[in-house]
């Protein structure tokens, strides 16, 4: 991995820990942290109009963390893949990865690789 990219990593990392205290979700699984994470870049927030489209209750009001992450990646993948816009149609490769771990049970993306957009993270 050459050394832009791993810098870039260890910037996304460095952001994700200090992300963990102030998530409003006091979400704390990496998986759950990535996902908030590149919520908040990709559209500025959590969308309550997509929180409304899934049943699961935040962890911070006595829900599942693992439930409520499921459910919205599930909900913000599908609602990307079907938007009127196609530019947001091809950002679905980031939500599909967030899918992959979940399925794998890669909860704390301890397990590498990690495939993003075709780019094995193996750190």
């Amino acid at each position: 991995m050459d050394k832009q990219k791993q810098e870039t990593i260890d910037q996304a990392k460095s952001i994700l820990k200090g992300a963990a205290a102030t998530t409003e979700a006091l979400l704390l699984l990496a998986n759950q942290l990535t996902e908030v994470y590149d919520s908040f870049i990709h559209s500025g927030s959590i969308p309550d109009f997509l929180r409304k489209r899934f049943p699961a209750t935040l962890p911070v009001k006595n829900g599942v963390e693992k439930d409520w992450i499921k459910q919205y990646v599930d909900t913000r993948h599908e609602w990307l893949s079907q938007h009127s816009k196609k530019i947001l149609q091809g950002t679905i490769y980031r939500t599909q990865c967030f899918k992959n771990e979940i399925a794998r049970d890669n909860w704390a993306l301890a397990k590498v690789p990690i495939v993003a957009n075709g780019v094995n993270v193996t750190d």
